[in-house]
């Protein structure tokens, strides 16, 4: 046998047993060394976050498969977080953690009041100068908390101000107050801000609170908690977020407050300092109760002046996947951009659509969450059928046929009117997700409209309709013209090349009256008027529109095209308008039944009376 191989077989046994050794070890509390079970022992596997939690006996087992050396984060709430690197060839190893202090109290101005939406900043003071420090924000009670090291703290309230738009610098808005932060006690403190506290809303607006817990069923600490509400795309809602941000306490509880009746969805996020400093992408977010798709998640319903409470996220560890492929071109002229777009049931909630740039041909989502997505491109190939992917792991080479994109030029032509172009603006928005279910109601192309009223749109093919994205009140697309006139509001497919004449009217109908009643006290009331036509229920549609009744119940429409309509009223905390319920047409069609019906004419104005509707 050769020297060579003979040293080779004799040292691969042993880098075999040290790349197959994992690293036992146990958790206990300092000072008592008792165990610590449902400990959290993460760590990262390149970008993505690991973990396990410790038994009843306090011990774990990171397994062969993980880099060695390898750097963990040992985390339990009311613990202070412990990092270790870690090597196989130690024995077993015990990990302590120190039981925290926690920094707890209240902010009033001078006047007694609690100011909600305050930063706090607590200021570790080591050797006579300061440390680190921490920040919390005080809540509709004015209470903070915070979990931290024990030791010797300045506490105070602060705000940020910019300096010639460039940088910033921290603003002292109460006296600083010293105290000891000891392990394992909660210590009060209360603050006096120089600022009035601004004035409760409590009337009209919710709250929402719970506890987080980790995969043990155990409350999970510092874990952040976002609220979100819908914007309406299409038959779909785009997640945008309201409020502050939120933390979790030693307990695992969050308030999330100063909410408008309406309808949300609640995210909790791992998002504490260790993960990045183990070089780990955070976890996919979890919604309410425990859904790592925002489809899936349980829609909350909040009324104004309540506070819904039990909202109880259960954690659960899952990674974002990564997609990738390439644009194919079969005429020449390829997308520049890809989206990925969450597939769900009409009216459901979905992450906001993803974008990557088209670069030599291929593209890259690095973060996804896993899950069922159309993707989509510029100029795609028209297919009756959407192109979906399943992203359960990382996912590579996909491809994406295109298209040269169909140009569509024409004029712009107002109906027996004068006004400016720069009050205009249109678009030509896809009709594709009221046929298909698909969230693909999207802008299948800018209308630009020059300063002698003619246009041009490059546009992918598909069916679409031409909508007024800016326009002074009551103006509609009234026609589209090319061989014959057709209504505006029917959907178009036009040949490439197409000519068109986009002829804008404006409405001079009214409809105005007095809601009878006060439907539930404290909250204000929404008038709907929608046509009787149920083709005119899509979106950005001048066919339908809501306002708010005043507190007499006095309530004026802005102009609407003449035709039949139905008129409605019904108290705001059973119509999410910012969450795009006003096009939702099970909804429309429930309010049709306590709905008054009346005819609006050009150049007239029509009185009605209505009562609060029951329908939900």
């Amino acid at each position: 046998m050769r020297p060579f191989l003979q040293i080779l077989l004799l040292v691969w046994p042993a880098v075999a047993t040290a790349q197959l050794t994992g690293i036992e070890g146990r958790v206990v509390i300092e000072g008592d060394f008792a165990p610590l079970q449902g400990a959290t022992v993460a760590w990262s596997e390149g970008t993505k976050l690991r973990a396990l939690l410790t038994n009843e006996l306090g011990t774990f087992s990171v397994p062969p498969s993980a880099s060695i050396p390898v750097r963990l984060a040992v985390s339990k709430a009311g613990f202070v977080t412990r990092t270790e690197t870690l090597s196989a060839n130690r024995a077993a190893i015990e990990i302590r953690l120190q039981r925290a202090a926690v920094a707890s109290g209240v902010v009033r101005d001078a006047e007694g009041a609690p100011v909600f939406n305050a930063t706090v900043r607590l200021r570790q003071v080591t050797a006579g100068s300061d440390g680190p420090s921490w920040t919390a924000s005080t809540d509709d009670r004015g209470e903070f908390w915070t979990d931290l090291p024990p030791g010797q703290y300045r506490v105070d309230t602060i705000e940020r101000l910019m300096l010639d738009g460039i940088g910033f610098a921290l603003q002292a808005l109460s006296d600083a107050v010293t105290v000891d932060l000891r392990s394992g006690e909660r210590t009060r403190i209360a603050l006096t801000h120089r600022r009035a506290a601004e004035p409760a809303r409590t009337s009209d607006r919710a709250a929402i609170t719970g506890v987080v817990l980790d995969a043990a069923g155990e409350p999970a600490a510092g874990i952040t908690v976002r609220v979100f509400r819908g914007k309406k795309r299409g038959a779909f809602r785009d997640l945008v977020p309201v409020s502050l941000a939120r933390s979790t306490d030693t307990e695992g509880r969050y308030r999330v407050f100063d909410l408008e009746p309406g309808k949300y969805v609640v995210q909790a996020s791992d998002e504490r300092p260790f993960i990045r400093a183990l070089g780990a992408n955070v976890d996919v977010p979890i919604y309410y109760p425990s859904a790592v798709a925002a489809p899936d998640a349980l829609q909350l319903r909040v009324a104004g002046g309540q506070e819904t409470g039990g909202i109880d996220i259960l954690l659960r560890h899952e990674s974002y996947v990564k997609v990738s492929g390439a644009v194919v071109s079969t005429g020449g002229v390829a997308g520049q951009r890809v989206t990925l777009t969450r597939r769900g049931p009409a009216g459901a909630f979905l992450e906001p659509t993803l974008a990557a740039r088209v670069t030599a041909g291929a593209f890259e989502f690095p973060k996804v969450v896993p899950g069922e997505y159309m993707i989509q491109t510029d100029y795609q190939v028209p297919d009756r059928s959407p192109f979906v992917i399943v992203a359960a792991s990382d996912l590579e080479g996909v491809v994406v046929p295109t298209i040269p994109p169909r140009r569509i030029t024409g004029r712009v032509a107002l109906e027996h009117q004068d006004a400016s172009r720069s009050q205009f603006s249109l678009a030509f928005l896809s009709v594709d997700a009221e046929t298909t279910d698909d969230a693909s109601a999207t802008v299948r192309g800018m209308v630009l409209v020059a300063d002698d009223w003619t246009f041009d749109v490059t546009s992918a093919f598909g069916m679409g309709r031409f909508v007024l994205r800016k326009a002074p009140p009551g103006w509609f697309v009234r026609t589209v013209r090319d061989v014959s006139a057709r209504p505006g509001y029917e959907p178009i497919d036009p040949d490439d090349g197409a000519d068109l004449t986009i002829v804008l009217a404006r409405a001079t109908g009214v409809i105005e009256g007095t809601v009878r009643g006060s439907g539930t006290p404290g909250r204000a009331r929404h008038v709907l008027a929608f046509s009787t036509d149920e083709r005119l229920w899509y979106d950005r549609s001048p066919y339908v529109l809501a306002v708010q009744a005043d507190d007499a119940g006095r309530f004026v429409m802005p102009p609407v095209p003449a035709g039949e309509y139905y008129v409605v009223a019904v108290d705001a905390a059973d119509l999410d308008v910012p969450a795009g319920e006003l096009q939702e047409p099970q909804l429309l069609r429930a309010l049709t039944h306590d709905a008054f019906r009346v005819s609006v004419r050009d150049d007239a104005r029509q009185p009605v009376s209505i009562s609060v509707s029951s329908a939900r």
